[in-house]
């Protein structure tokens, strides 16, 4: 099945052009199984959910796909230890010196019974003015395709793009002195235990991997058309 998925990929590759020439430099979020890795207990006697293991999941999938593109991509982080968990200003700084788009891979967490997406790119202020498009652009993207393919219950049905200022007050850390476009993605709860549990699984981590790469397809700024099919 995992020969047929790259193959048909590659297949849709052949046909694009210009999107060789984009770089992507992903942030799998947290690290280290860390005090602020939101370590979320799981029932029927499954171990515990940490946060960082599912965005570390996720972002080698979502490298595969974009190497596969013939994209140029690097990483934040490849292992799990606390040594990983990086401050975000050097993170963001590892982004700024890489260059092209950026992508930070999180989930969220609640009430255990809260369901949904949300995306931020790095919104107005006095000291940090926008990253403009496509920053906002592909935050709307990726919570879109998020919920083209819904797998779980959702208590929140409007995918949402949003500015983190305006949401927050303040600018997350790893966008603050970021000058690339990008967002952060809130990849559903993982306290909603559905979820929590589906995120123990590699395939349902690529899943949502392939639903951002093809939000980068889907978004302006040099990443052309948009690729069609998934096979789950």
């Amino acid at each position: 099945m995992k020969k047929i998925f790259l193959s048909l990929i590659l297949l849709c590759a052949a046909s694009l052009t210009g999107f060789a020439a984009s770089k992507f430099y992903i942030n799998p979020g947290h690290g280290g199984h860390d005090s602020d890795d939101r370590p979320t207990p799981l029932p029927l006697g499954v171990e515990i959910f940490y946060e960082s293991d599912g965005s570390l999941d996720r972002g080698f999938s979502l490298r595969d796909f974009f190497n596969g593109l013939g994209c140029q991509t690097a990483m934040s982080r490849t292992t799990n230890y606390s040594s990983d968990d990086l401050d975000l200003n050097v993170i963001a700084a590892y982004s700024n010196s890489f260059g092209g788009y950026f992508i930070s891979l999180h989930t969220n967490g609640f009430n255990a019974s809260t369901n949904y997406v949300l995306a931020f790119y790095k919104g107005s202020s006095q000291n940090y003015p926008n990253i403009y498009e496509p920053a906002p652009t592909m935050a709307q993207k990726v919570a879109d395709w998020h919920y083209y393919n819904p797998l779980s219950d959702i208590t929140y049905n409007i995918p949402r793009g949003m500015s983190d200022y305006s949401f927050y007050g303040y600018h997350l850390g790893v966008l603050r002195t970021n000058t690339r476009p990008g967002y952060l993605v809130e990849s559903w709860f993982h306290d909603y235990r559905p979820d929590a549990l589906r995120m123990k699984s590699t395939l349902f981590n690529r899943y949502i991997a392939w639903q951002v790469c093809r939000a980068s397809f889907d978004s302006p700024g040099g990443i052309p058309n948009t690729l069609k099919g998934c096979i789950v």
